[in-house]
């Protein structure tokens, strides 16, 4: 496990990707995301949280300081340094696990685990993405919930675009080459940063695009019944026009897992 695009040492999640999604990481975003989890799960701060794929840790930050009992787990070294950094600067504790989310070192431990920013999809194959789904069901305990989000593919092959290219912050051009995969469900992304000085860094991305029926049908294989199925963080419904699908789902009492 762990030599695919999304590995730290491939390069694409480290201070480029920081830089470049620094628009789409807010403050405003993260409110609106964490206030949509916090109803989700009922307002109790008592619970045990595990943020998975946790990056630099935002979700976990916020959350801790309303008061939540955070875990946060990632693959990357490099964004837990930042999120560690972040928490002692916020004043809250969240414990940091570097870990493959193939591995997630819990059963029947956590009240909920939450799985945000489409951070589903990008490993080799739909049996090790089924494994993650499996391993977030035995961390939780039964009746755990289970809040994911993840790109619509409707919105997708509806919007879809082969080339495409926007200006960084930095002032470098990011090339995107893409191509789907209809057979398999995998979309490739060759994105191509040109630097002022005309440096390029090239990098392709691989990313299983699942239906929502898809994506219920695994949860409800290792026991996570869907709950709620919005189009946004707003709690809209969902649409083929939404960009964005947020479900939450529940863990059965007593079922265990594959």
């Amino acid at each position: 496990m762990g030599n695919g695009w999304y590995t730290e040492e491939a390069g694409f999640f480290g201070p480029n990707y920081v830089e470049e999604f620094a628009y789409i990481l807010d403050s405003v975003r993260i409110k609106e995301e964490v206030d949509f989890v916090e109803k989700t799960l009922a307002y109790d701060c008592s619970m045990t949280v595990l943020d998975l794929a946790c990056g630099s840790g935002r979700h976990s930050i916020e959350l801790a300081r309303r008061g939540y009992n955070m875990i946060g787990l990632d693959l990357n070294g490099f964004f837990l340094a930042q999120a560690e950094k972040a928490a002692k600067e916020a004043d809250v504790l969240v414990r940091w696990i570097q870990s493959d989310m193939r591995q997630i070192p819990f059963k029947e431990e956590v009240d909920a685990v939450i799985f945000l920013f489409s951070s589903f999809g990008y490993l080799e194959s739909d049996r090790d993405d089924q494994l993650v789904l499996s391993q977030a069901a035995t961390a939780l305990r039964p009746g755990g919930v289970f809040v994911m989000d993840f790109i619509n593919r409707e919105w997708i092959m509806r919007n879809y675009r082969p080339n495409d290219w926007r200006m960084l912050p930095n002032g470098a051009v990011m090339l995107m080459q893409r191509s789907f995969d209809l057979v398999t469900g995998r979309n490739h992304e060759c994105r191509i940063r040109v630097f002022p000085d005309g440096r390029r860094e090239e990098v392709t991305m691989i990313v299983r695009m699942y239906t929502v029926v898809e994506l219920i049908k695994m949860l409800e294989e290792v026991g996570l019944q869907a709950q709620e199925v919005c189009g946004g963080y707003s709690g809209e419904s969902l649409t083929i026009d939404s960009k964005f699908i947020v479900l939450s789902a529940r863990r059965n009492d007593g079922q265990g897992t594959p």
